[in-house]
């Protein structure tokens, strides 16, 4: 397959793009991350790992992505967990997205974004939704798929 080009906003300990990075290394990926000590440490274990595919970039997601900035917008995928909520999200995604790319969201169960009013505003269209139950510390959260419309 074709190589993908994957941003990771808010990727904090490196999951999820650490390990996709490992596993898909002829893909890009761009990790945004606003807190330096977590940057540095994302930095670290790319260098370790050998993992020349992986960026770090020391910024808020807001910032990178600004409006001007129109070569950011060549992403397939945008990956977000615990940063900023679904309007910001859609937000984002519109702004990293390719017409086609996926923006995935890991978001507590009950955070449910209104896909209809996000749909009307940003053009996504709901492709999955993956529930998923983590024993250690006892959550349920859930991974939900958009598809950026053309």
């Amino acid at each position: 397959p074709e190589p993908l080009r994957w941003l990771d906003i808010g990727s904090g300990g490196g999951f999820p793009a650490i390990p996709l990075a490992i596993f898909r290394p002829a893909d890009a990926f761009d990790l945004v991350e606003s807190i330096r000590k977590k940057a540095f440490f994302l930095e670290r274990t790319a260098t370790a790992l050998g993992l020349s595919s992986v960026r770090v970039i020391n910024d808020r997601a807001e910032r990178y992505l600004a409006i001007d900035n129109l070569d950011r917008r060549h992403y397939d995928w945008l990956t977000i967990k615990a940063v900023g909520g679904w309007k910001e999200a859609f937000a984002w995604g519109a702004a990293a997205l390719v017409p086609g790319g996926v923006l995935a969201t890991f978001k507590p169960l009950g955070n449910d974004p209104d896909v209809a009013a996000m749909n009307n505003s940003f053009s996504f269209e709901l492709v999955e939704n993956y529930v998923i139950k983590v024993i250690l510390p006892e959550v349920t959260t859930r991974i939900l798929l958009f598809k950026k419309q053309a």
